[in-house]
């Protein structure tokens, strides 16, 4: 998986379950370290993606709770 640093849609199930699997890894083997330094790559990318992605969440949930304090004022106004 060649590194990227486009932004690009990611599979968060995937995404955690790479990191779920990679928990569990204790390193007895060249395999295991093998699969370690793919983790690791993957996560260069996928981590900085699910940041985003969550970053972007809250900045909606903010705007929306903004958006829903500007009705119930103006809710309040025709009382």
């Amino acid at each position: 998986m060649p590194l990227s640093t486009k932004s690009e849609a990611r599979d968060l199930d995937a995404d955690l379950k790479r990191c779920e699997d990679a928990a569990g890894v204790t390193i007895q083997s060249f395999d295991a370290i093998g699969r370690l330094v793919q983790f690791a790559k993957a996560a260069l990318i996928g981590w900085p993606a699910a940041i985003r992605l969550a970053k972007e969440a809250e900045d909606e949930i903010d705007r929306l709770r903004n958006e829903l304090q500007i009705a119930q004022e103006q809710s309040r106004s025709y009382d």
